[in-house]
């Protein structure tokens, strides 16, 4: 987890204004977003850089399967806790019926969310390979501090933590179950910014929101408030590809690059204006 991260949640309870200031002071000057050009949705990307929009994905088709659900808890402890506090009478319904119900609600929360992943560096090597079809796609290169920190979408920009462990939420769940949470439920929010440690080397930032309305597909598009600075075409990338982007991209505002092999004793890439 980023070192100021903590101080971020605590400030985001007790003062939201200052949460706001401290997390956009933190905000890297350039964030990229690698993805695929020639696949099946080719139009709809071309589409997306022509009328400046983000894609989102919806959680449960993130390649991470623990994404957005790096908790759990003890249903063993919820079960006796909800017996002992006579939960299930007070309600009326089955001690089954409330964990079932837990259990649910959980999915739903990480149901209704949607994702766009970006990396604070433009020359990861697994994120070519991974996120941008072997270097066949490209990689878009965003300044978000260009926005106000009270901007709504600035808002919606975080950083992605990393630990080795889940974390255990039996208490929460004990306390939202018997109506005695005292902290703010979006604490759970706070934590499907956790992934595992070995996701590390991405160097995360996500723009995460809501799809309440829960709309077809795998995810949808976004408007997005400033231009993308700069394009970096994959060292694989297709005359063709290129052109069709370079036709529809205001090249005063959006600087095209492309990688070449770099003949040196380290793993570089040059780029080529």
């Amino acid at each position: 987890m980023h070192f100021w991260m903590k101080e971020y949640m605590r400030l985001f309870f007790e003062n939201r204004e200052e949460s706001y200031q401290l997390k956009y002071k933190n905000i890297p000057r350039n964030l990229y977003k690698y993805q695929p050009i020639s696949d099946s949705i080719r139009e709809d990307r071309l589409k997306a850089l022509k009328e400046n929009k983000i894609w989102m994905t919806k959680a449960p088709y993130l390649n991470d399967p623990f994404d957005c659900q790096p908790t759990y808890y003890n249903e063993k402890e919820l079960r006796k806790f909800i017996e002992k506090e006579g939960i299930h009478e007070k309600t009326g319904k089955t001690i089954d019926y409330l964990v079932e119900a837990t259990n649910e609600s959980l999915e739903m929360f990480r149901k209704n969310l949607k994702v766009s992943c970006f990396s604070e560096t433009n020359f990861n090597m697994p994120l070519w390979g991974n996120y941008a079809d072997n270097h066949r796609g490209i990689c878009i290169e965003y300044d978000f501090t260009q926005l106000e920190p009270k901007d709504d979408f600035i808002k919606k920009i975080y950083p992605v933590g990393y630990d080795e462990k889940r974390y255990n939420i039996t208490n929460i769940l004990k306390s939202i179950i018997n109506n005695e949470y005292k902290s703010n439920p979006y604490v759970l929010f706070f934590l499907v910014m956790m992934k595992h440690d070995s996701w590390k080397y991405e160097k995360e930032w996500r723009i995460i929101d809501f799809d309440f309305e829960e709309t077809s597909g795998i995810g949808s598009l976004i408007e997005c408030p400033v231009k993308p600075t700069a394009i970096y075409f994959g060292l694989n990338c297709s005359d063709k590809d290129i052109d069709d982007i370079s036709s529809i991209v205001n090249k005063t505002e959006t600087k095209l690059h492309k990688l070449e092999l770099n003949n040196n004793e380290y793993f570089n890439l040059n780029i080529h204006e």
